[in-house]
């Protein structure tokens, strides 16, 4: 439990259908990563398969909570078979929650389920504002198996949710 000023990134480790690796708060939504120092993401997870980010709150960030690559030169593989589950992503300044893909490393099969996502603004200069965000860097980086349930969303700038091909 607490708040935290820098968020974190799972990109090492992979689970399994099997066993997934399941990253979860000790208490649901009393753990904060507040990057509110002008953190991009709070809690990336990208380059890994089947992972669970469970009971966490970001906010202040660009993107609160981020699924997969937004650079096709970032190094890295492909993302898949992530659900982020009863989390709560608020005050994010482009996206709060976010699943994209870029160039091979496909974002693929994420679910995001029993959240909330709220308050999201815009960049400076009128960029965004989407509670949650499916993007593809362009027509043939498309990801594919895209959820959204159970989720309470509100207070979006733009669209509550968006697909699409391009940024």
């Amino acid at each position: 439990d607490g708040t935290y000023t820098q968020g974190f990134i799972a990109e090492k480790y992979s689970g399994t259908k099997e066993k997934p690796i399941t990253i979860k708060a000790a208490h649901r939504g009393k753990v904060i990563v507040d990057t509110a120092s002008g953190g991009s993401s709070g809690i990336i997870v990208r380059g890994v398969s089947w992972i669970v980010v469970d009971g966490f709150v970001a906010q202040n960030a660009q993107i609160p909570i981020h699924v997969g690559f937004s650079s096709p030169t970032a190094p890295g593989t492909a993302t898949t078979d992530i659900t982020i589950q009863y989390c709560t992503a608020q005050y994010g300044h482009h996206w709060g929650m976010a699943a994209s893909t870029a160039g091979a490393r496909k974002t693929q099969r994420v679910t995001f389920d029993h959240n909330t996502v709220r308050y999201v603004d815009e960049l400076p200069g009128g960029q965004n504002g989407h509670c949650i965000k499916f993007a593809a860097n362009n027509n043939t980086d498309g990801g594919t198996h895209a959820v959204v349930s159970n989720s309470t969303i509100h207070d979006c700038n733009y669209a509550g949710i968006q697909f699409s091909n391009g940024w």
